[in-house]
């Protein structure tokens, strides 16, 4: 191939690309950025939070206090909205239509949705079709429910009265200090897991490919990690009264120090403990 065809190839390509990119843009792309706030003052005893393409930050305080604040670059091509009706507070953003709205989301995202949520809340329900959701303060309510289709879930002291449920399509969920009364679910289908701290009667962690690396505390009666590619590794109080199930079906097991080869059963106690991978190896120990 001619070395200058060549070059002027990569050229055309180039100037195609940031053709488009300013055409869906616009020029000032790189430095307009804006706020966009709703408050509401009526009593908010649940939340839903629904936005397609924008990152999410969530934040506890005392008192009624609601509110709904998107920042960033070109938050114009957004609606934000927040309704409350018998006490459930329903936030929505919504991005430019059609397809030029979808290249535009596509090549000049870059807002975060923030929220401040009152205590004492039946329900917390947040989805983010693309974006990472950040929960790094206490978060409480009989029940939480995180999910986002393409990003991140980092999660600190969170607690529900009955279920948590954090899950992600592709990325990573990072959780400490998680309890909840009756299920705790977190699960990814590309991403590793890592959760210490763990706290709840039943405990669910599962990923289609990637590691899991977790810590319990006392009190679990039902205890399941799964990684269909991927290392699992993990430590619970005691493994006394534990009955630990383990399948490796190409990896080794450890369980308490004691090594096996592709299957594993250790134990008769009522606290059941199932470990599964494909690809990887498992070790749980004390």
């Amino acid at each position: 191939m001619d070395i200058r065809n060549s070059r002027t190839t990569k050229f055309l390509v180039l100037f195609v690309i940031l053709a488009v990119w300013f055409m869906v843009a616009g020029p000032s792309a790189l430095t307009r950025r804006g706020v966009d706030e709703v408050s509401v003052s009526e009593p908010v005893t649940a939340v839903s939070v629904e936005s397609p393409v924008t990152g999410i930050s969530i934040k506890q305080v005392s008192g009624n206090v609601f509110s709904a604040r998107l920042t960033g670059r070109n938050i114009e091509r957004y609606t934000l909205s927040a309704s409350v009706n018998a006490g459930l507070a329903s936030v929505s953003v919504d991005n430019a239509p059609g397809i030029l709205g979808f290249l535009r989301n596509l090549i000049g995202g870059g807002c975060v949705l923030e929220l401040t949520v009152p205590e004492n809340l039946s329900s917390i329900k947040i989805f983010s079709g693309s974006g990472s959701i950040t929960a790094n303060s206490d978060l409480e309510a009989d029940d939480i429910l995180i999910e986002t289709g393409s990003g991140g879930i980092d999660t600190l002291n969170v607690a529900a009265l009955n279920t948590v449920s954090l899950s992600t399509v592709s990325g990573g969920i990072s959780s400490e200090d998680i309890s909840s009364g009756r299920a705790l679910t977190l699960s990814t289908v590309s991403g590793n897991i890592t959760a210490y701290s763990l706290s709840s009667p039943s405990i669910n962690l599962e990923t289609t490919s990637g590691d899991i690396d977790f810590n319990t505390a006392e009190g679990f009666s039902s205890l399941r990690a799964v990684a269909v590619s991927g290392d699992i590794s993990g430590a619970v109080p005691s493994l006394d009264g534990c009955s630990v199930t383990a399948s490796a079906v190409s990896g080794a097991i450890r369980i308490g120090g004691t090594r096996f080869n592709g299957t594993a059963s250790v134990g008769s106690g009522e606290n059941r403990i199932t470990l599964e991978t494909t690809s990887g190896d498992i070790d749980i120990s004390r």
